[in-house]
């Protein structure tokens, strides 16, 4: 299911995906998050979507004056627990919103430290709400998801990869 918060009137609504599937305003809002990982559309459509039915997926996400302001997805799988995206309209950047996703990833992965992941490029925009979680390095990998780009991994510990 997609969980959609809207904070003009405080309520929350459930969607199937299959209305997502003709819902090109995520796609849109994600489209920034594509010069940090190319693949994201393939992803998105081809894992994303295909896996909210079974509950291996969750999106979320937080919307203001009918627009999007906030979008969190995550996994949840014998061998990892994973936010696996963070995005806050720029607009909303040190309002809570970015706290208000992780806290509902956390809970719905029942999951105080799932494994997160940055480009080495938006770490320091992300520092803030690591610290706020206490969130830690674990790793670098470089190229994992782009070219000659470092992704930084936090929480990924042995018991998390077994």
């Amino acid at each position: 299911m997609f969980k959609i918060v809207n904070l003009d009137s405080n309520s929350v609504s459930l969607i199937n995906s299959n209305s997502l599937l003709e819902n090109e305003e995520v796609k849109d809002f994600l489209i920034s998050v594509q010069c940090e990982y190319p693949n994201i559309f393939d992803w998105y459509n081809g894992k994303v979507l295909s896996e909210l039915e079974d509950h291996k997926r969750h999106i979320i996400s937080y919307r203001q004056d009918s627009r999007i302001i906030g979008l969190g997805i995550a996994k949840k799988s014998i061998s990892e627990n994973k936010i696996c995206t963070i995005k806050v309209a720029t607009d909303f950047w040190g309002k809570g919103v970015g706290s208000m996703l992780v806290e509902n990833l956390v809970s719905w992965l029942d999951d105080p430290k799932p494994v997160i992941t940055v480009s080495e490029n938006k770490y320091q925009q992300f520092l803030p709400l690591f610290k706020k979680f206490d969130f830690k390095t674990s790793d670098i990998k470089l190229g994992l998801y782009k070219p000659r780009v470092s992704e930084i991994i936090m929480n990924e510990t042995k018991s998390k990869l077994n």
